[in-house]
């Protein structure tokens, strides 16, 4: 099996699933802090780990490590990012044997 790549399967049809991390940063706003852990509450079957900061300010860091397909984690970014005062990023490595 290729690094980073898994054969997951979805309604019969092999899908390419992706291991990666995601970073979340919510600028000093409780109402979006409640939104994104609800989004990610809702998101939790592509979530395997998260650890969440928050600084003096009030400002929150989440990182995520997540295992989905490009979709999937593509639409939980966007989500993430259409939150005001949110900052989502998603980082999947490929290889060059991929």
């Amino acid at each position: 099996m290729e690094r980073g790549i898994h054969d997951g399967r979805k309604d019969g049809f092999s899908v390419k699933t992706h291991f990666g991390t995601a970073s979340v940063h919510v600028h000093d706003d409780r109402v979006s802090l409640a939104a994104v852990n609800e989004i990610l509450a809702r998101k939790a079957h592509l979530i395997l780990g998260r650890v969440e900061l928050t600084d003096a300010g009030g400002d929150v860091a989440v990182s995520l490590i997540v295992r989905g397909t490009d979709n999937e984690l593509g639409t939980l970014v966007a989500e993430l990012e259409a939150l005001p005062n949110v900052k989502a990023s998603l980082f999947l490595p490929k290889w060059d044997d991929e």
